[in-house]
């Protein structure tokens, strides 16, 4: 009888120990998952800024090249007029 009770005793605490760790693997499991969802996020943050700065990139590059095309036409049309003055 005093066996089957330390045997049960022994069990009981293999049993508890057992939840103890299914316990910390699913809290472990729930962590790894939150920083998974926000790497994630961070992911498309950046990849959204990449984008934004892409296009402002894009539009600055465009403003520059019709500067430079007004300046090139303003430069033809001053040495045109200058020609047809002499």
């Amino acid at each position: 009888m005093e066996e089957n009770v330390s045997l049960s005793l022994a069990i009981s605490s293999e049993e508890q120990t057992a939840k103890t760790f299914l316990a910390a693997k699913a809290a472990a499991e729930a962590a790894a998952a939150k920083a998974q969802a926000e790497a994630a996020d961070a992911a498309r943050a950046l990849l959204a800024a990449e984008e934004a700065r892409s296009a402002n990139l894009a539009a600055a590059s465009k403003v520059s090249a019709d500067k430079v095309k007004t300046a090139k036409a303003a430069a033809a049309a001053s040495t045109k007029g200058g020609k047809s003055h002499s």
